[in-house]
């Protein structure tokens, strides 16, 4: 009985050792560590800031049916903000989502912003509150 166990197990364990299993978790938790890497500021502060222009990024949704989840605009800037860590950058001003007439969709939205790289330093200072200068208080 002892024999005939160990072979099943046996058996099962050869069976399954060339399943593969495939999931886009890699892309689904890259595209949320990628947003949450952008913060989004106003154009004053991204021109306090020195901020480089990197370009125009702009993202939608479209609920094609009914059982489908409707856009959301949080959703739709999260793919912003991933656009613009693909740029090379880690800041982006959103300057409005837009709900729209698409063929196809029964609810389509569209949001756009503009990308930039605002310096490292600028963002710590930013976040502490102390003024923008090249000196350090002993």
């Amino acid at each position: 009985m002892q024999r005939l166990i160990f072979a099943i197990s046996l058996f099962l364990l050869t069976g399954c050792s060339g399943i593969e299993l495939r999931t886009n978790a890699d892309q689904y938790i890259s595209g949320k560590v990628k947003s949450t890497l952008i913060k989004e500021y106003s154009f004053a502060e991204v021109h306090r800031s020195n901020g480089t222009l990197l370009g125009r990024v702009s993202a939608s949704s479209c609920q094609a049916s009914s059982s489908d989840e409707k856009p959301r605009p949080e959703n739709i800037k999260k793919l912003l903000k991933i656009k613009t860590h693909n740029l090379g950058g880690n800041a982006i001003v959103v300057e409005g989502c837009s709900a729209q007439v698409s063929a196809g969709c029964l609810e389509f939205i569209e949001c756009s912003g503009t990308a930039y790289a605002i310096p490292e330093h600028n963002e710590h200072q930013e976040a502490r509150g102390r003024p923008n200068t090249p000196y350090q208080a002993f």
